[in-house]
């Protein structure tokens, strides 16, 4: 191929009606790899990630019993461990792969003018302002806020206007506490009223990869429901064909690599719909499934792929929700997560290192899953970074002190393998600190005294 071929970052590859987006080519990048072909810096992007219910965090029964969250010197088991090359708990385990990408943050509240249940806990920790006079409001939009914006809405409104979706949000696990708005939504907006989340990852991958538009609209075009009994790649093979004959080997091999995504991904989705082999009936296309490990998996690799394709550059992702009713039953357990998060403080904390493990593995998975995609000449977690945090400290309590909180990103913006400890001060630091790394022109987030230094 010419090697003066350039392709805009936005190029889509397309066919009678669909359009699916491209992964990073070297073709769209400039020739240093660290920016586009004209000269525009590689984007930035912000996860935030959300597990309920909180962690096993502190210490329980006075200071006789500690829970299994905080990095602990082997030597006599108490002390917390900071620094660089901290040892794992048991709950944190699961980032052992991806450790070098990762930041324990630990020793930051959700205390603004008090607190105490897990809904003014929410508010406190992702806003800095507490919502507790909004909750007996007879007004259900009133009673539904949270005291201002979400980190990942402030940063959807500077990063993710020039893509096609403002900002994913995504869930998986349905059961909360009860149907109010602040039970079951991550995102709050300026007004800090609920913005939803999809919990159907086909309707996740309708919205980024299946940009169906009819030739005449209302008047011809193929049928939507056509459309989806076929492989989106079915319409696009021959645009495919036609731009591998301008492009490079690798970026060749990437196209090919990109598409057999797509197909995996479709694969997934069908089979959570596929009846049993031994049932001959068609079902219909289901509202969801409660296999929420695969499920897990497909939103995983949902947001990998619409970062790739520069489909969206903020998501938020709620793996269980404020007070998650939700059975972990794959784990073995036969009551909800909250449930469970309560009750004698010697059976809490097995429990809840147990379950929050679960949660960090998912995080991790997703930390890996955005390492393994290539950008410019490193990949696309260079130029990200994920929070993973709660709305509670210790369940049991709905204690506002020492929320659970990890960080990770490229080694530009976080300093992976270390462990930050703070001495009080609000997450709205660390909020403050994600969002200027990343660009965003802010220097107040919340309650925060000061951003928080990631790298």
């Amino acid at each position: 191929m010419p090697t003066s071929f350039k392709l805009g970052r936005r190029a889509l590859l397309r066919g009678a009606g669909v359009a699916i987006g491209l992964p990073s080519l070297e073709a769209m990048l400039g020739g240093n790899g660290d920016a586009l072909a004209d000269g525009t810096p590689l984007p930035k992007r912000f996860v935030l990630f959300y597990m309920g219910n909180g962690a096993s965090m502190g210490r329980y029964n006075s200071t006789t019993i500690l829970g299994n969250w905080l990095p602990r010197d082997p030597a006599n088991g108490r002390t917390i461990v900071q620094g660089a090359d901290f040892p794992l708990s048991e709950t944190l385990k699961p980032i052992a792969p991806v450790k070098n990408q990762m930041r324990l943050v630990s020793g930051l509240h959700a205390v603004s003018s008090g607190g105490g249940h897990h809904e003014e806990n929410m508010s406190c920790a992702l806003t800095g302002f507490n919502n507790k006079g909004t909750l007996s409001n007879t007004d259900p939009r009133v009673r539904a806020k949270l005291g201002g914006p979400t980190p990942d809405f402030i940063a959807s409104k500077y990063l993710g206007g020039v893509t096609a979706v403002r900002q994913l949000r995504l869930g998986v696990c349905r059961k909360a506490n009860s149907g109010q708005a602040i039970f079951n939504n991550l995102t709050f907006d300026d007004g800090g009223y609920p913005v939803p989340s999809e919990f159907d990852p086909g309707k996740v991958f309708d919205l980024l990869f299946r940009d169906f538009v009819p030739a005449n609209a209302g008047t011809s075009g193929p049928n939507p429901e056509f459309l989806r009994r076929k492989s989106v790649l079915d319409f696009v093979r021959r645009d495919a064909g036609r731009l591998k004959t301008k492009l490079g080997k690798s970026d060749q091999g990437k196209i090919d690599s990109h598409l057999t995504s797509v197909r995996e991904l479709e694969i997934g989705l069908e089979n959570l719909q596929r009846p049993a082999p031994a049932s001959c009936k068609v079902p219909s296309r289901p509202l969801l499934s409660t296999d929420y490990p695969t499920i897990a998996k497909l939103m995983t690799n949902l947001l990998a792929l619409a970062f790739a394709c520069d489909r969206t550059r903020v998501a938020s992702y709620m793996l269980t929700k404020n007070t998650s009713q939700e059975v972990l039953s794959w784990l073995g357990f036969t009551e909800s997560f909250h449930t469970l998060s309560h009750g004698d403080y010697l059976d809490i904390i097995p429990r809840m290192t147990k379950m929050a493990a679960w949660h960090v593995e998912q995080f991790a998975g997703l930390v890996a899953a955005l390492a393994a995609v290539p950008e410019g000449a490193g990949n696309v977690l260079d130029s990200t970074i994920l929070v993973m945090t709660s709305e509670n400290s210790d369940s049991q309590g709905h204690s506002q002190l020492d929320i659970p909180m990890l960080v990770a990103g490229g080694p530009k913006l976080v300093r992976g393998n270390f462990h930050v400890r703070g001495r009080g001060e609000t997450t709205c630091n660390l909020w403050l600190g994600c969002l200027q790394a990343l660009g965003v022109p802010v220097t107040k987030f919340g309650d925060s005294t000061a951003p928080l230094a990631l790298a």
